[in-house]
């Protein structure tokens, strides 16, 4: 690897989903995440994965790190406890790479937009205790890169319906344990004001009760499924299966043709292209948990040209994939670009403690699967 330090290089990492799978905590990869991580900090050393491309050294520590989008499972508040549980060694270990002088850029994503809202809670583990990390809603640019986490490439989520469902999973989650904690401070209370004879107090109290009661009752029973309570839950889970298309393939499985094809890359250039200081000619994104590129627009195999627009068809594309273990995916990979601005897509084998380029003509199959991971046991629809 080069060591003329003509840029800053950068690490780029997304959809670690730490939470996801609660309660088995089977899905996320926290543990292996970790110890990449304390790869990051002590040895960084990167291996072919044939020997025919690229030269095995030692990656230089980067000055930047972006966390692009979907780290914390969030999407679902009833378990944000949990969540914050399973990403405390992460975030530990995260303290300390920017501890060493690693900026850390924080691009929320669908399953964390909220992420500012959780500043000062959750302290031991709180993203707002890392040194120099610093949260960005959208779309983030450095340089000739833009960063962005990839919903915004999705047709499912060009509508700002996801973010209604994510606010029904909070109501539902408040709405419980608001009436959880004041039926247990009420029945405090009753006990104390029985113990000093405190008629009219308690009197009060018991018809407080009373109402929270009825409260219940009624979200349990008298409403109709689309009102109140876990009714209310359930039909957000329909309308989020109702916009994820119920299709038998996921939409974060999808390849760059798919997003191409849709209109959604050309819509969201458009919205956008104005707004950067200087015109970007690398989009980086995750959100689709597929491990592609760097490839230039142009020459993705089988688009449209029509769908695309000149000026957009000689960008180049970077997807980050993701961190996950279920069903057919098995993914660690993270980008890396050099001082000699080298876009480097990457995968961590954790069993060796090593990185591994990955070569550029992944099959679209194997970009949910490291080389290493056990094949599935179904095939690919």
């Amino acid at each position: 690897m080069s060591v003329n330090s003509d840029r800053d290089p950068i690490l780029v990492v997304s959809d670690t989903h730490f939470g996801r799978g609660l309660p088995s905590q089977l899905s996320c990869r926290h543990v292996e995440f970790t110890k990449f991580l304390e790869w990051v900090i002590q040895d960084r050393t990167l291996v072919p994965l044939d020997g025919s491309f690229s030269t095995p050294g030692v990656l230089t520590f980067p000055r930047k790190m972006i966390l692009l989008g979907d780290i914390l499972e969030l999407w679902a508040p009833l378990s944000e406890r949990l969540v914050f549980e399973t990403a405390y060694a992460p975030l530990a270990k995260l303290q300390e790479v920017g501890a060493k002088g690693c900026e850390i850029i924080y691009v929320a994503g669908n399953h964390d937009y909220t992420i500012s809202e959780y500043e000062g809670q959750h302290a031991m583990t709180n993203v707002a205790c890392v040194p120099s990390l610093r949260v960005v809603e959208d779309t983030y640019s450095d340089g000739r890169y833009v960063f962005l986490h990839g919903h915004q490439l999705d047709k499912a989520f060009r509508l700002p319906v996801w973010r209604m469902l994510g606010f029904i999973h909070g109501l539902v989650a408040a709405f419980g344990k608001t009436l959880e904690r004041a039926i247990v401070i009420s029945l405090f209370l009753v006990a104390v004001a029985w113990f000093f004879s405190r008629v009219e107090v308690l009197l009060q109290i018991l018809f407080a009760l009373g109402v929270l009661t009825a409260f219940i009752f009624i979200r349990e029973a008298a409403f109709p499924a689309f009102v109140l309570g876990k009714r209310l839950d359930k039909l957000a889970q329909k309308a989020k299966e109702w916009m994820y298309g119920r299709m038998s393939r996921r939409p974060q499985f999808k390849e760059f043709a798919e997003i191409i094809d849709e209109g959604s890359l050309q819509l969201w250039w458009n919205e956008h292209k104005g707004k950067f200081e200087e015109d970007p000619e690398v989009i980086v994104f995750g959100h689709t948990h597929m491990a592609q590129g760097p490839i230039k627009v142009e020459e993705v195999p089988g688009i449209e040209p029509s769908k695309v627009d000149v000026e957009l068809r000689t960008k180049t594309l970077v997807n980050t994939g993701g961190w996950l273990k279920e069903e057919d995916e098995d993914c660690t990979s993270f980008l890396y670009v050099t001082e000699k601005d080298e876009i480097l897509l990457c995968g961590y084998n954790a069993d060796e403690n090593l990185g591994v380029e990955l070569p550029r003509d992944l099959a679209p199959f194997a970009s949910r699967l490291m080389p290493w991971s056990a094949p599935p046991s179904q095939p690919h629809p």
